[in-house]
C-alpha cells in the first residue's frame, strides 16, 4: 500500500511538473510571436516611402517703390535651423538701413525660407 501512495505522489509531481514546463514553453512561444510580429510591423515601416513636398521657393520681389523704413532689429528667435552666425549673414544687409515697402516683404519671404 505504501508502494502504491509513493508511486502516486511521484506520478502527481512529475504531471505537476510537466504541466508547469508546458506552460511555461507555451508563454515563451507567445512571446516570441509577439516580438516576431512586432519585427515585422517594423520591417512594414522601413519599407514605407517617406513623402516629399517640393514647395517653391519664394520669390524675392524688385525695390521700385521710394518710401523709406528704417529697421533696426529683425526677431529670429522662432528660426532654429540656422545658426546665429548664418542669420546676421542673411539679415545684415536689410539691419539698421532705410528698407522699402518691397525689402520688407523680401524679408518676410526670406523668413519663410528660414
Amino acid at each position: 500500500m505504501k508502494k502504491v501512495i509513493i508511486i502516486n505522489i511521484l506520478l502527481f509531481s512529475f504531471v505537476l511538473h510537466a504541466s508547469n514546463k508546458i506552460k511555461e514553453v507555451i508563454k515563451d512561444k507567445d512571446l516570441f510571436e509577439g516580438q516576431k510580429q512586432q519585427y515585422k510591423n517594423l520591417q512594414d515601416k522601413s519599407n514605407e516611402k517617406i513623402p516629399f513636398f517640393n514647395v517653391p521657393k519664394p520669390q524675392l520681389l524688385k525695390s521700385d517703390d521710394k518710401r523709406c523704413f528704417f529697421i533696426n532689429h529683425i526677431n529670429t528667435d522662432s528660426t532654429t535651423l540656422l545658426s546665429s552666425l548664418e542669420k546676421e549673414k542673411i539679415l545684415e544687409k536689410y539691419l539698421n538701413k532705410c528698407n522699402t515697402l518691397v525689402d520688407l516683404k523680401n524679408i518676410k519671404n526670406l523668413k519663410k525660407k528660414l
